[in-house]
C-alpha cells in the first residue's frame, strides 16, 4: 500500500507539472492533497472493520448493523491499489529520480516495518504455537514473505496473511521502475499500463493489478485536465453510490476490478481535483493508515482474547467493533509517530545523501 507523503505531493505544484531535484523543497503553496490522505485513512478503516467483523463472527459475535456493510470492507484494498498508481505519477512528476532511486525509496516505504512485524510474527508463533494452530512454520515461507514473493513461489499468502497486497505493490513498484527509462512521465505511466495489460494474461497474475492502472490514468487527467468541481461533485457522489451499491454484488478476481476498482477511480480523481482538506487530524490519520493496516494483525486478535477473559459489558456487538477498530487506529498512529515516521526519514536521507 502506497504512502501517500504530505511532503512530497503538493497540490499547487503537481497541477502545473512542476519538476523538482531530488531532496529539494516545494516552495510554493502548503496546500497538500489532503483529500486523497483522508480516502487513505477511509480505506484502513473499511478494511479494518471487514476484519474485525469477521473476527467478531469467529468469536460468536452478532455485528447485525455492520453485516449491512458486507463485503464492501474488503474494498479498502482496492482504494489503496487506485491511489498508490496516483501517487506514483505524481510523485515522479514532481521529483524525478533514476529506476534505482525510485524502487530503493519504494523499499524503505513498506519493507522495514513489514519486515519488523513479520519476525515478530514468526517469533511469536514459535515461543506459543498453540496460539497459531494453523501455521506450519518454515524459513523458507519466513524469507518468501520477507521477499514478497510468497505467491509466486507458490507457498499462498505471506506469513503476515495482509502482506498479500504488499506484493502486488512491490511488483508494481518493479514494473514502474522499469518504465522510467522513457524519461517522461506520461510516457512512463502509458508503458506500466500496456506492461500489466501484456503480462496479467501471459502470467496469470491477478486482474486487480490493473487498479494501479487505473491510478495512472486518474494521475495524468489530474496532469492534463481541470475538472469544474460541480462535475467532481458528481463523480464523488457517483462512485460512492457505486461502491454502496456493490453490497449486493458478488465479488471474484475477474470481476472486482470493475465492482470495487472503477468507483475507486472515481474517488481518487474527483478527490484530487477538488479542494483540498489542510485538517491536520485527517493528515495525520493518512499518513499512519499503513501502520494501522499492518498492526491490526496483533491488534484484533488480542482485543477479543482481552474481551473473552476479562467479559466486557460496556460494549456489546457493533459497538464493540467499533471500539476495536478505534483502538487499532489509535495502535497504528503510535506506531507511525514512534517507529514507521522515524525509520522512513533516516533511511530516506541515507539514500538521499548518495544520490
Amino acid at each position: 500500500m502506497e504512502k501517500i507523503r504530505t511532503q512530497e505531493v503538493t497540490y499547487e505544484s503537481a497541477k502545473r507539472g512542476t519538476r523538482m531535484k531530488a531532496g529539494s523543497e516545494l516552495k510554493k503553496s502548503d496546500e497538500r492533497l489532503g483529500n486523497l490522505q483522508l480516502l487513505r485513512f477511509f480505506a484502513a478503516l473499511l478494511v479494518i472493520i471487514f476484519h474485525t467483523v469477521g473476527n467478531a463472527h469467529k468469536n460468536g459475535i452478532s455485528t447485525p448493523r455492520l453485516d449491512m456493510i458486507g463485503d464492501i470492507g474488503r474494498s479498502g484494498v482496492d482504494i489503496f491499489f487506485v491511489i498508490s498508481g496516483f501517487v506514483m505519477v505524481q510523485s515522479q512528476a514532481i521529483r524525478v529520480s533514476s529506476p534505482i532511486f525510485f524502487i530503493s525509496r519504494r523499499i524503505i516505504r513498506i519493507f522495514p516495518l513489514y519486515c519488523f512485524l513479520t519476525i515478530i510474527y514468526y517469533i511469536l508463533a514459535s515461543v506459543f504455537p498453540s496460539q497459531f494452530p494453523n501455521l506450519e512454520l518454515s524459513i523458507k515461507w519466513l524469507i518468501a514473505s520477507l521477499t514478497f514473493s510468497s505467491g509466486i513461489l507458490g507457498l499462498g499468502e505471506p506469513l503476515i496473511w495482509l502482506g498479500w497486497t504488499l506484493e502486488f505493490e512491490f511488483l508494481f513498484y518493479l514494473v514502474f521502475s522499469l518504465a522510467l527509462f522513457s524519461r517522461s512521465t506520461i510516457r512512463t505511466g502509458l508503458l506500466t499500463v500496456i506492461s500489466f495489460i501484456a503480462i496479467v494474461p501471459i502470467f496469470g497474475l491477478n486482474p486487480i493489478v490493473f487498479e494501479f492502472c487505473f491510478g495512472i490514468v486518474a494521475a495524468i487527467i489530474f496532469q492534463r485536465i481541470s475538472i469544474n468541481a460541480f462535475f467532481c461533485k458528481i463523480i464523488s457522489i457517483f462512485g460512492a453510490m457505486a461502491l454502496i451499491g456493490s453490497v449486493t454484488l458478488e465479488s471474484n478476481s475477474w470481476n472486482r476490478p470493475l465492482i470495487w476498482g472503477i468507483p475507486s477511480f472515481l474517488l481518487v480523481l474527483s478527490s484530487s481535483q477538488l479542494k483540498q482538506t489542510k485538517n491536520a487530524v485527517i493528515l495525520k490519520l493518512g499518513n499512519s493508515s499503513f501502520s494501522a493496516y499492518l498492526i491490526q494483525i496483533f491488534t484484533i486478535p488480542i482485543l477479543f482474547k482481552v474481551d473473552k477473559r476479562l467479559n466486557f459489558h460496556f460494549f456489546q456487538g457493533d459497538a464493540l467493533v467499533v471500539v476495536m477498530a478505534i483502538i487499532t487506529i489509535l495502535s497504528g498512529l503510535l506506531m507511525y509517530e514512534v517507529a514507521e515516521k522515524r525509520v522512513t526519514k533516516y533511511l530516506n536521507r541515507r539514500i538521499l545523501s548518495f544520490s
